[in-house]
């Protein structure tokens, strides 16, 4: 089998907070509805203002590279908490580093905290 096939690079944006309501998911994106009370207390305020999925595929002589990642910006009003937290980052993560217009800059994964 012979294969042939141009390189190219394609990359795709996309809006899903109104598809998602179209399949009847709608409590998320509504204030008064949401419920988010597993996540933690204080959390009745809490909803979904943005749903976005971006994607990127690249073909070359060297082969495929593609990512893609999806974006659920949360609004709303949790209170803080009257003690104090230590977030401890000390397990890999996921982080993102964003324009001051909400473009994701960076975004990347820490598989060993502290190396």
């Amino acid at each position: 089998m012979t294969l042939s096939l141009p390189k190219f690079d394609i990359s795709s944006s996309l809006k899903l907070k109104e598809p998602l309501e179209k399949l009847g998911i709608t409590d998320i994106f509504d204030s008064s509805r949401a419920n988010f009370s597993p996540l933690g207390e204080n959390t009745n305020e809490l909803y979904v203002s943005q749903a976005e999925q971006d994607a990127r595929v690249m073909i070359d002589e060297k082969g495929c590279k593609a990512s893609s990642v999806t974006i659920m910006e949360a609004a709303g009003a949790a209170l803080l908490p009257d003690e104090r937290i230590d977030f401890v980052l000390d397990r890999p993560f996921i982080f993102e580093i964003v324009s001051n217009s909400g473009a994701p800059l960076f975004i990347g994964i820490v598989n060993q905290p502290g190396n």
